[in-house]
């Protein structure tokens, strides 16, 4: 077969281990950029990216194990003209892309999760009796994702980085009371995170409200990253990440959000297509305060 595009895993960021959505956001900006460029929908070839997660190294690579090629969604190639942006590092979700319709078109024709992980999403929605329109999402992206915003400072100290991390941990929980209070229509609250420390504090300062964690995703209490565990093999993040892709359509169709920047923040958003109820906690400089949207 005849591909038009070939999407290289870290072209643009130049990391060869790049989680999951960062692999999906750079294969959404070349294609914006392909279209753009060439005026014509791409035959696109995935099978260079997510390299990390193929669990037996297959030829093909594993894009159709996480995601859906609907073959019949159309694309408005001028909706894709009219994007005048598509930040990958925005800290601010509310400038992520402009306009987002264009983008929603490439979500809906490659990005839709794939019917493997569709079993995982039925799965986890029936054991943990989630009712979306009920309930109030808060993603907490921990670990190496605690430096997004920080401009390159680097890893900080175990202590450092512990006291830093209760300190982002109580900026975003301070709005949860208050979201709860002015809308009675949430019944539950769903907490998602790879940083162990956030869920000790719910454990500690939330015991009087009905919350629950999905306990099918891995938690760390460090700084690194869930897919740099280098003990992991391909098959077991894999499996993690599969995982994890159904819990980030879960997160998108919650009634309400409370997460900071990352890219599987920037993924929750562009499947849900909007930042309506979304409070989002913006990863302050040195010496700023932290700011709640």
């Amino acid at each position: 077969m005849k591909y038009d595009l070939n999407i290289v895993q870290g072209s643009v960021y130049k990391n060869p281990t790049a989680g999951l959505y960062s692999c999906v956001l750079v294969a959404i900006h070349q294609i914006i950029n392909f279209i753009q460029k060439n005026k014509q929908i791409p035959n696109v070839n995935f099978s260079y990216t997510m390299s990390q997660y193929n669990p037996e190294h297959l030829n093909s690579g594993v894009y159709n194990r996480f995601f859906n090629h609907n073959m019949e969604a159309v694309i408005d190639i001028q909706q894709i003209l009219n994007i005048r942006r598509f930040c990958m590092n925005a800290v601010d979700m509310y400038s992520l892309t402009d306009p987002i319709e264009g983008v929603q078109t490439i979500i809906d024709k490659w990005f839709r999760p794939s019917g493997e992980v569709m079993v995982l999403y039925r799965e986890i929605m029936k054991r943990y009796n989630i009712i979306p329109e009920e309930t109030l999402g808060i993603f907490y992206r921990g670990a190496d994702k605690y430096t997004d915003g920080r401009h390159g400072q680097g890893l900080l100290s175990n202590d450092v980085h512990s006291s830093q991390v209760q300190d982002q941990i109580r900026t975003i929980t301070n709005r949860l009371r208050e979201t709860l209070n002015y809308n009675p229509e949430i019944k539950r609250v769903m907490v998602q995170t790879d940083q162990q420390q956030f869920l000790d504090y719910f454990h500690e300062q939330f015991d009087d409200i009905e919350w629950f964690e999905i306990s099918e995703t891995l938690k760390t209490t460090n700084q690194q990253g869930i897919h740099h565990i280098e003990s992991m093999d391909n098959a077991r993040r894999f499996n993690a990440a599969q995982s994890f892709a159904a819990v980030v359509y879960i997160l998108a169709e919650c009634r309400s959000l409370i997460f900071n920047n990352s890219n599987c923040s920037r993924m929750i958003t562009l499947y849900r297509g909007s930042m309506d109820n979304i409070i989002q906690y913006k990863d302050c400089n040195k010496g700023e305060q932290p700011v709640i949207s």
